[in-house]
């Protein structure tokens, strides 16, 4: 059995690809995330089974990368399906680590991530980045340095005392599915477009102030950089945040919140992360004023991959 969380609050996303090829980002990994059972068969066959967790087409290609003989494989998610953080990369992280568990092999934790990029991208042809592969291998708080795409080099970030108590996500509901949105900024992006390209360079700067802050315990001023990073996403396409992300970010800061992400790429659907103030009572007072639509999700600081004999 093996788990992985998922990742929010990722200041620098998009500079994370082939298409940025160099740039950085700060995120976190919450959980709990993605769980996988493997277990042996005794032919050949391979069963899958995966409920609500929408990504058969990757986690056939994993085990057709493992090359092994048959197994069964069932995934679970914590996660709604669609909330933009990074599940897919989650499963995928912890599926080629109990894979190779099977086989006796214990897979170092960038090995993990670069074997579950690759199923995404090489095996199953899919737009991604490698932060989310990264985090869901590390856990905990990363500084994520990209270049030349798709390598990195990651550094952990010492978790700030009161991070977890006010570190809230919020699902907004709804089917999330931005593909054209996505492809047509990266069609701008590969055709040069000098704009998207200054914004990436935002993004890789807002990415190293988040960092920043967290290294200094200033978790306000974090959230002032998760809005900022926000607003630069925004600038690449403007319905990459969308109005019922502004109306969670909105109604989160009037009560007190000390700023707001969109988590991931962004579009239709999705989440948001929100910075929530200091004090059980300002919390629970910002939490009253979300929109009724949006879920609040049980997540918290998470630490990396984990293996274990289930026993099942």
């Amino acid at each position: 059995m093996a788990t992985a969380p998922v990742r929010v609050a990722d200041v620098g996303g998009w500079t994370d690809t082939w298409f940025a090829d160099r740039g950085a980002v700060c995120n976190v990994a919450v959980g709990p995330g993605a769980r996988v059972v493997v277990r042996r068969r005794a032919d050949e066959a391979v069963w899958i089974t995966h409920p609500q967790v929408s990504t058969d087409a990757l986690l056939h290609q994993a085990v057709a990368m493992w090359g092994g003989e048959g197994v069964d494989v069932h995934v679970s998610a914590a996660v709604p399906p669609g909330s933009s953080l990074g599940t897919s990369a989650a499963v995928l992280v912890a599926l080629v680590a109990a894979l190779a568990a099977v086989d006796g092999d214990e897979l170092g934790l960038d090995e993990a991530a670069r074997r579950a990029h690759l199923a995404e991208t090489a095996g199953a042809g899919r737009e991604s980045g490698v932060q989310d592969h990264v985090a869901a291998a590390h856990g905990g708080l990363s500084w994520i340095e990209v270049g030349p795409f798709p390598q990195w080099r990651r550094r952990a970030i010492e978790v700030p005392a009161a991070l977890a108590e006010r570190v809230v996500t919020v699902h907004l509901g709804g089917a999330h599915d931005s593909s054209a949105l996505h492809g047509a900024v990266i069609a701008r992006a590969e055709a040069g477009d000098g704009h998207v390209h200054r914004v990436l360079a935002d993004l890789v700067a807002l990415a190293g102030a988040a960092r920043e802050r967290l290294e200094a315990g200033d978790v306000d001023g974090w959230g002032a950089v998760l809005s900022e990073a926000t607003e630069a996403q925004a600038r690449l396409h403007p319905a990459l945040v969308g109005e019922d992300a502004r109306a969670v970010g909105a109604a989160a800061v009037a009560h007190g919140a000390a700023g707001w992400k969109v988590n991931g790429a962004g579009g239709a659907g999705g989440s948001v992360t929100v910075v929530a103030p200091e004090g059980a009572s300002a919390r629970r007072a910002m939490l009253a004023a979300l929109p009724p639509t949006a879920t609040v999700l049980d997540l918290a600081p998470s630490a990396g991959l984990e293996i274990t004999n289930s026993g099942e």
